[in-house]
């Protein structure tokens, strides 16, 4: 890494986390090694005047390799997601030392960012929604093996799959629950980032699958430093994100069908979420059966979906629904 590099890694190390943090510098490592190979001198005598002359040509030339990587010998293609973020990171790399006054010039500029193919989801029916709860909490996965594991996670996976379908959480909200961020007297549940918190509220169900849950997590003995997650894996440890994928990936599969998987972590979360917002204008608590009403009458396009809905469509739509 060139000298001049640390001083925004160390700006940096106060605003990211540690795993973000690590990313920036992986992928800006690849930037500069791309570029002190193109030029023919070393990582560590680049100075600011080289990085100054480096070019919107060198940029692209620099995206276009990233489309591959040597996978342990395998040429691999690279996701569009992964070649987005060395863009990103690289764009806010530069317009750190231009807001600075390091660098006069941001040839990124002057580059198109990759763009992100659209993908088609399918949606479920309002039954399947209810089918994935029920066969989590009564069913059975296709192989003994399988089967013996989900005997022993199956009160966790439900509280889990309850959180992601009946109150739209997403995963990563799910992953870092503590048990403080419970209230379940008071019905409500507490999500915490790093920039505010929230109090969302949920109904008798959910706190009954979240109740039995923290009943059988209370007697687990959790790995150091995880004493608080109230997600545990059997190793005692805080569930991650690969392991809730996994886990949607492995029901959904089992039930419904291939593209059930992707449509759990984006469609229902952002369908939930409207109603949430629905559910601040309305004085009663959201039920299961509530929430797979307002996905299939989403679905069934009486409400249109947009990306500025206002909380007046949405008061329109749920004075109709209770009407009705």
């Amino acid at each position: 890494m060139p000298s001049f590099a640390f001083k925004f890694f160390k700006y940096q190390k106060e605003k990211l986390t540690p795993e973000s943090l690590y990313g920036y510098v992986v992928d800006m490592s690849a930037f500069f090694e791309f570029i002190s190979d193109k030029n023919h001198y070393s990582i560590k005598d680049m100075t600011m005047k080289d990085f100054e002359s480096i070019s919107e040509d060198d940029i692209e030339e620099y995206l276009s390799e990233s489309e591959t990587c040597n996978y342990y010998g395998e040429i691999r293609n690279r996701s569009i997601a992964a070649i987005r973020r060395r863009y990103a990171v690289l764009h806010t790399f530069y317009m750190f030392y231009y807001t600075n006054d390091l660098i006069k010039s941001i040839p990124i500029l002057k580059v198109e960012q990759p763009k992100q193919p659209k993908l088609r989801t399918s949606v479920p029916s309002q039954e399947d929604a209810i089918e994935l709860i029920r066969f989590i909490e009564t069913g059975s996965l296709p192989t003994s093996r399988a089967a013996a594991y989900q005997e022993s996670v199956r009160v966790r996976d439900t509280a889990l799959a309850v959180l992601l379908i009946c109150v739209g959480l997403k995963a990563s909200e799910c992953v870092n629950l503590n048990i403080t961020n419970l209230h379940l007297e008071e019905s409500y549940i507490t999500i915490k980032n790093k920039k505010r918190s929230k109090d969302i509220y949920i109904s008798k169900q959910t706190t009954f699958y979240l109740s039995r849950y923290l009943e059988k997590r209370l007697y687990k003995v959790p790995e150091y430093g995880h004493y608080d997650a109230f997600f545990l894996s059997l190793q005692g440890k805080r569930l991650s994100m690969d392991a809730v994928e996994d886990l949607i990936r492995k029901y959904s599969t089992a039930l419904l069908d291939q593209t059930a998987s992707m449509l759990l972590k984006i469609t229902i979360c952002y369908f939930v979420r409207i109603y949430i917002i629905a559910q601040k204008i309305s004085t009663r608590q959201p039920s299961i059966q509530d929430v797979i009403l307002i996905l299939f009458s989403i679905i069934s396009k009486q409400m249109p979906l947009s990306s500025k809905i206002t909380n007046q469509k949405i008061s329109s739509f749920m004075t109709k629904q209770n009407r009705k």
